[in-house]
């Protein structure tokens, strides 16, 4: 049943009309789905005030006329990364207004500006950005069945132990140093491992790895024994392909580059700072929640599981990352070449 503050405001018309023609609180109530003390203090508030509206609530008046919260909103948008404090400090010395944090967040709040944990995201300068957006034009009618004919290549490190990011415990004062409240690290991760793989919409290519720093001469013999028999694995004699690799140091060195042009290899121009644009890099975060889901002991037991990860990739998985493609070209454009969500 509903109550008389909830009450709208045509059925307290309602409720007064039913009661001049003669009908009783109690059917009142039954017609217009409410108590009847609900139906009776709207009739008696009705004679003493003539009136069906609510008188205005009292309550603690804003801090802020609407003029200074815009004043707030522009400073927050400005600078984005300014904490409540920050922005109540200099809220304050600008409008004059005094007010508590919490005020502060819920000024923001109102207006859909909640504090998230930044993305991280690498740094693209304008000739990067500006080279992402002439590479997504010349690609933008590019379709599922191209993409389906590169083979996508990538290095990704692994590290033995994680230190997890944001872990938050129940405690009470005094138990800060207790080893249930604490988050255990090793330096440099307990020791990494750094792989080099390759896959296509048809399958996954080989997965070796890196021994030591990879150089241009570590890298040729990577695509002389690991990427060449993938290539006869997952694409059919005589069909075209295109070779993609990124832009780092080893991949773009005059020994790599003589090497693929010795072996008429076909390479995708690839812009800079662009993993968002490489379906093979989502594959590799993949990966490493699985990994880190089971906990490897040591260094080979890493690249056994590794190994056993890699192999697990489904058929699904790899034609949902390439055919994903054309999707990521788009927001690449739309964006004007900045980041995009992938």
């Amino acid at each position: 049943m509903a109550k008389a503050r909830n009450l709208t405001q045509e059925t307290r018309l309602k409720i007064k009309i039913l009661s001049q023609e003669g009908y009783s609180c109690r059917q009142i109530a039954r017609k217009c789905r409410c108590s009847p003390s609900a139906a009776g203090y709207t009739l008696q508030k009705y004679r003493r005030t003539n009136s069906l509206e609510d008188k205005p609530r009292s309550g603690r008046p804003r801090v802020s006329p609407a003029r200074n919260d815009r004043i707030l909103i522009r400073m927050c948008r400005q600078n984005r990364r300014m904490t409540s404090q920050e922005l109540q400090q200099q809220w304050s010395n600008q409008t004059g207004v005094q007010c508590s944090n919490r005020t502060v967040r819920g000024r923001l709040l109102d207006h859909g500006l909640r504090s998230y944990k930044a993305i991280k995201k690498p740094l693209i300068n304008e000739r990067q950005r500006l080279a992402q957006r002439y590479w997504a034009q010349a690609h933008k009618n590019w379709t599922a069945r191209n993409w389906k004919k590169i083979l996508w290549s990538d290095e990704s490190s692994f590290q033995l132990y994680l230190h997890p990011t944001n872990v938050r415990v129940r405690r009470r004062p005094g138990q800060a140093l207790s080893p249930a409240c604490t988050v255990p690290t090793v330096k440099h991760g307990g020791g990494s491992i750094m792989v080099w793989g390759c896959m296509s919409a048809a399958g996954v290519g080989h997965l070796t790895v890196c021994d030591g720093t990879l150089n241009s001469a570590k890298y040729c013999t990577i695509l002389e024994t690991h990427m060449l028999p993938s290539v006869r694995a997952l694409f059919c004699r005589g069909k075209n392909w295109m070779f993609q690799q990124d832009n780092a140091p080893c991949h773009t060195s005059k020994a790599s580059r003589t090497w693929l042009q010795e072996h008429c290899i076909q390479v995708l121009k690839w812009p800079a700072q662009s993993p968002d644009m490489s379906p093979i890099e989502n594959l590799g975060w993949i990966i490493k929640r699985s990994v880190s889901k089971r906990k490897p002991k040591n260094l080979e037991e890493l690249k056994a599981v590794i190994q056993e990860e890699w192999d697990k990739i489904t058929p699904q998985q790899r034609g949902r990352l390439v055919g994903s493609m054309p999707a990521r070209i788009r927001a690449l454009l739309h964006v004007n070449g900045r980041t995009t969500k992938y």
